[in-house]
């Protein structure tokens, strides 16, 4: 009987939808990478990482302007214009049910013009989707936005479903203007559920044979 279950359960395992990540990143062992600035510009390194940094309209002069990896989390730290993380883009072939998270955190009295914002493309990076004032830390344009005199947006990880597509790009965009305003983010997961797979004809059989068998053997006991 135990071996009969067992068989049934497996191959009703085998045709349900599975939950998988996708895409994961932690950052760890990444110190240093991203975006620094310097008296001539931003210095960019990101070898040995899939993700890259655009601050093409950010202001990094010195040391403390940066979109990097400081102590296994990604900072931006006085950006003085847009800058940009940007994943590597995800196939999506066979995935459904596709859930985006990661952990946002902030230091600094940000003013009302800063900004972090989530967005999200399914189409390869021709197209992205914001995600606007989250949880009410947001506006009508920005995911996070600070809050002159007041309390920016406490500790938190942001859970968001994202639409089916073809291929994932997430992109992170950052906004702030002092060396004392920090943004971060960590654990960053794209999880989704896999199609599940249908069962051969013949599988299909033995397994309502088989339940028939435990019915009618419980029946019999």
């Amino acid at each position: 009987m135990k071996a009969v279950c067992f068989t049934l359960a497996a191959l009703f395992a085998a045709s349900s939808a599975q939950a998988v990540t996708v895409y994961a990143e932690d950052f760890e062992g990444q110190n240093g990478q991203g975006a620094i600035g310097s008296s001539t510009g931003a210095i960019i390194d990101t070898s040995g990482v899939d993700w890259s940094v655009d601050v093409t309209n950010a202001n990094l002069m010195t040391s403390d302007d940066f979109v990097q990896v400081v102590d296994g989390r990604l900072n931006a730290r006085d950006t003085s214009g847009n800058a940009s993380w940007l994943s590597p883009i995800i196939d999506l072939t066979g995935f459904a049910g596709l859930t985006l998270s990661m952990d946002v955190s902030e230091t600094g009295n940000h003013e009302n013009e800063d900004f972090l914002d989530i967005e999200v493309s399914v189409d390869g990076g021709s197209t992205f989707f914001k995600y606007t004032d989250y949880l009410g830390f947001g506006s009508v344009d920005h995911t996070f936005t600070g809050n002159t005199g007041g309390e920016d947006f406490p500790d938190l990880t942001f859970v968001e479903s994202v639409t089916a597509g073809t291929e994932f790009q997430l992109r992170l965009s950052f906004l702030n203007t002092q060396s004392s305003e920090n943004f971060f983010i960590d654990n960053i997961a794209l999880n989704a559920e896999v199609s599940p797979v249908p069962l051969p004809a013949s599988a299909a059989l033995m397994a309502l044979s088989l339940g028939a068998l435990v019915v009618a053997r419980r029946r019999k006991a």
